[in-house]
Formats: C-alpha cells, structure tokens, sequence
C-alpha cells in the first residue's frame, strides 16, 4: 500500500466522523421558525411609525446599568419606547375636563326644591321669547 492510498484510506476513515444535519435548501440553516422569530405588532407598526415619527412624538428612554466601577462592562439595559395617545390628550381630556367643570357648577343650581326649578323653567322660557322677539 502506496502512502497516497494510505492518506486518502485514512482521511475517509477519520473524515466522516462527523455526523451529517440534513436542511432545507433555502432555509439558510435557520430551520423551523420558533415563537421569538415571529413577527409582533410592534414589527408590523414600526415602519409607520417612522414614517409618521413627527407626528406621533414617541418618547424612548434607555437606562444603561453598569456593571461595577467599569463603563465597559454592561449588567442591565431597560429600554422603554411609549407612542402617547395626542388625541386622548389633546381633544378628550380638555373636552372631559370641562363637561367636568360644567357638572360641578351644575350641581349647585340644583337645590331640591320645586319651586327654584320652576322659577328657572319660568325665566328660561321668557329668555328664549325674548331672544326670539329680538331676533326677528
């Protein structure tokens, strides 16, 4: 036995040792998707949210924790990404917050007795004729 007999009788013995993974053809080794690759909400809306980044003014904070006396070495990071609702803010709050008034001042014109509310139903309708007499 020649010694390139010998080598190449010795690299198939000690070469297919290896165990062999049988994949898909173009699933580029990354085999079946579990549940951490799937996409979330947040993966469908972050595109839009980009886009309209102006508008939605989303408040990001990340907080770093280093780990020890070393600003290299990292123990924790938070990291808190918040879109406010501008219309809840901007438009239902100030809306609520005077329906809220109005009931309060409200309250107190309501006494408990009849004969208040039938002095306002009284001068209320000889407002409104007033108003209507004045106007045409």
């Amino acid at each position: 036995m020649n010694k390139a007999t010998l080598a190449v009788y010795l690299a198939r013995l000690y070469g297919n040792r290896r165990r062999r993974r049988d994949a898909k053809l173009w699933d580029c080794g990354g085999g079946a998707p579990t549940p951490r690759m799937a996409y979330t909400a947040t993966s469908f809306a972050e595109p839009l949210q980009r886009v309209f980044d102006d508008v939605l003014a989303p408040e990001q904070d990340v907080n770093v924790t280093h780990a020890g006396e070393s600003a290299y070495l990292v123990e924790r990071v938070r990291f808190r990404n918040r879109v406010p609702d501008r219309i809840e803010h901007r438009l239902y709050e100030p809306v609520l917050a005077f329906l809220a008034r109005s009931g309060r001042a409200a309250r107190r014109l309501a006494g408990g007795s009849v004969h208040l509310y039938l002095g306002y139903g009284f001068f209320g309708l000889v407002a409104l004729l007033l108003v209507l007499a004045v106007g045409w």
